[in-house]
């Protein structure tokens, strides 16, 4: 779940400054089901992943069987990217942790990630989030 913050500044891989928006993070509890769709899913596990000097926070998500108009398919694994750590799991609300993070927007470090994190997770879908 995403809060939107100011503007602040950001540095990128480069090391330069630019203005960067970010985002609280309230961690979901795991393995606790979500509806989407025809499916559910629910959150097997959250990771950090180096990348470029920067943390990469990454969410390991599961479904179960897909039901549509079209039949059933089988459940799958996916990783969901919510950005750069910029602060983890700082303070409580309502009882979840909170973290800051920073989207990721740059394609070319999206592509590099996606392929990190393929490989990392053994998934073939990884969703920016």
């Amino acid at each position: 779940m995403f809060r939107t913050n100011a503007q602040e500044g950001g540095t990128t891989r480069d090391g330069s400054k630019h203005g960067v928006e970010t985002r609280e993070y309230i961690h979901l509890p795991s393995n606790l089901p979500m509806e989407m769709g025809a499916a559910s899913y629910w959150i097997a596990a959250e990771g950090k992943a180096p990348f470029g000097g920067r943390e990469v926070f990454c969410i390991v998500r599961d479904t179960d069987c897909i039901t549509s108009c079209c039949g059933m398919s089988q459940g799958f694994r996916s990783v969901g990217v919510p950005g750069y750590v910029v602060e983890w799991r700082t303070r409580m609300e309502e009882g979840l942790p909170v973290s800051v993070v920073e989207p990721i927007i740059d394609g070319t470090e999206r592509a590099e990630i996606a392929r990190l994190l393929q490989e990392r997770y053994r998934v073939s879908q990884v969703e920016f989030l």
